[in-house]
């Protein structure tokens, strides 16, 4: 069972990119459906570690303290469970008019759906669920489309920091350094997985993760409601990543794997040198949590993140993480392709850089076309 203080970070977080959000909901949806919002996507949007984050679109005033989720994770009869749900906003979708400007009616609708079954009487519930229909599955009706879905998502990644960063400027400086960690330094090219930053809604008070990428743009395509008016995530991500203060003081990332309810199920710090392969390894299904290494003593020890970026580097590659191998030049050439002028940065400013900007991090695309330095070896 996961600790309480990884309950006490996790309780003030504010799932995966957008991509990886389409590949759960591609459970949801037909193929045609998956295509179309894949279009839209791709011609509206990039990648997370590809352009700076979209801004959240946080719940006016906080999510509604009556809009809670199930207290137990809901593990049969589901679409039973649901169908009262599924009927309710078949039947209660307005279009828009002909001519309406608002880029966020959709997005509206959806809350004060959300906010009506939460608070309509069980007798009212009642009565759906008595004529609802069982669903063939867990998908909204046709009228809530996946591309409105996307357009409203809230920013998160496979690695989502939530450590206060704003003003912290030493949060800042190891929050660089960690994403730097997160690209290949070890002859391949690029991010090894996304990552951004993320907050919670700042009215909201404490806030789960899944509360946040779902609940807070009432994201039909991630979350539904049962016959007692409670939320039920139906898109869960697998393992999600999280810095948190812990991790920029430790090196050790946070990872989580989730019920249907929002609660852990799963959670372990781990070394952000072993971070690639775990996680990898936990969505393919491996059992990530059991493994010796997360009690190893040396190899998942913390680290100082707060030495020069190649310093971390050398002594990660002297306690032979397989991630980090090659030397100084080929690392320099790494981050300076990577992370444009962070070295000198950081030379100028003794190891810490609190102020680079991470629009400057390149993403995949734009490394294709920057050659790499000829290193003899």
């Amino acid at each position: 069972m996961p600790c309480a203080e990884n309950y006490a970070t996790l309780s003030k977080l504010l799932s995966t990119t957008v991509v990886t959000s389409l590949h759960y909901a591609d459970r949801l949806c037909s193929l045609q459906e998956f295509i179309r919002a894949l279009n839209y996507y791709f011609s509206n949007a990039s990648m997370a570690f590809q352009q700076p984050p979209r801004p959240a679109k946080y719940w006016p005033g906080g999510i509604p303290t009556h809009i809670r989720c199930h207290p137990e994770p809901l593990k049969m009869n589901v679409k039973e469970e649901l169908k009262s749900w599924f009927l309710f906003i078949k039947e209660s979708y307005v279009p828009p008019d002909p001519g309406n400007q608002d880029p966020d009616y959709e997005l509206n609708q959806r809350r004060r759906l959300v906010s009506q079954w939460a608070s309509m009487s069980q007798e009212d519930r009642n009565a759906y669920h008595d004529r609802a229909p069982l669903p063939a599955d867990l998908k909204p009706p046709p009228a809530y489309k996946m591309e409105e879905v996307i357009k409203d998502q809230m920013p998160n990644a496979d690695c989502n920091c939530v450590a206060p960063l704003r003003d912290n400027p030493r949060n800042r400086a190891l929050w660089t350094k960690m994403r730097i960690l997160t690209y290949h330094l070890q002859g391949d090219d690029g991010p090894m997985f996304d990552s951004t930053s993320i907050a919670p809604n700042p009215d909201s008070g404490d806030e789960s993760f899944l509360k946040y990428s779902s609940v807070e743009t009432a994201n039909f395509w991630g979350m539904a409601m049962t016959r007692q008016g409670t939320v039920i995530f139906t898109q869960l991500y697998g393992a999600v990543m999280f810095v948190d203060q812990e991790a920029l003081d430790t090196g050790r990332l946070l990872m989580c794997d989730f019920a249907n309810n929002g609660e852990i199920t799963e959670s372990a710090r781990i070394r952000i040198s072993h971070m690639p392969q775990l996680y990898l390894m936990a969505q393919q299904g491996g059992d990530v949590y059991g493994r010796d290494i997360l009690r190893h003593s040396i190899a998942n020890a913390p680290m100082d993140l707060e030495p020069p970026i190649l310093d971390v580097l050398e002594d990660l590659k002297d306690s032979y993480h397989q991630n980090f191998h090659g030397g100084i030049d080929e690392w320099m050439d790494d981050i300076e392709r990577y992370a444009p002028g962070y070295l000198d940065m950081e030379e100028a400013s003794n190891g810490m850089v609190p102020d680079y900007d991470h629009v400057d991090f390149r993403n995949e695309e734009e490394l294709l076309n920057i050659p790499r330095a000829d290193i003899e070896q």
